[in-house]
């Protein structure tokens, strides 16, 4: 669990001797499923922890920057529950591609809330790994054509870097043709 962005700006890395580095859900799942060795993770400050300001502070590529959303929709009186990962900028397209990926009904972003109370993630770097096992993680397919992903760490001050395939890994998990606009 080792990520190194070149730096503009100071910054910590965290490697496997922090594991309180990572959200312990995350760090949970990445041990029972012998990932440990396959997501790297750095510590950013928060305040540039989104899109543009992640690339100019720390030099990642903006192409390899990937967003995760939580959506919920009802199927037979069910609430339903999804990751919607796609590349930072895109635009979910939250009707018939998602209702019918979901197989539920309405889709829309979930209830803040109960996501954060759910996954035991932060707002603002909700992450695909270690989601609560009904949870889907659907994948825009445009992703799988990148040799690496950098996504959050299921903490502000956190990102994590691997590549589309482990995400295709993750339970529930599965890449969506036009999953954004």
């Amino acid at each position: 669990l080792h990520l190194s962005l070149r730096r503009q700006r100071q910054m910590c890395i965290r490697d496997r001797s922090h594991p309180e580095y990572v959200a312990p859900k995350m760090l949970s799942f990445l041990k029972s499923h012998e990932l440990t060795d396959k997501i790297q993770v750095a510590q950013i400050d928060p305040q540039y922890a989104d899109g543009e300001k992640l690339s100019e502070t720390y030099g990642v590529d903006i192409n390899q920057e990937l967003n995760c959303l939580a959506f919920a929709g009802k199927r037979d009186g069910q609430i339903r529950y999804a990751a919607v990962v796609v590349l930072y900028g895109k635009r979910v397209n939250s009707g018939a591609v998602l209702k019918h990926a979901m197989d539920a009904t309405k889709p829309s972003f979930a209830n803040l809330d109960d996501v954060i109370a759910m996954t035991c993630m932060e707002f603002g770097s909700i992450t695909p790994v270690g989601l609560p096992d009904d949870w889907q993680v659907l994948i825009d397919s445009s992703v799988k054509e990148l040799d690496e992903v950098i996504i959050g760490g299921g903490r502000v001050d956190a990102k994590f870097k691997t590549t589309p395939q482990i995400l295709a890994q993750l339970p529930h998990a599965k890449f969506v043709d036009q999953l954004t606009k």
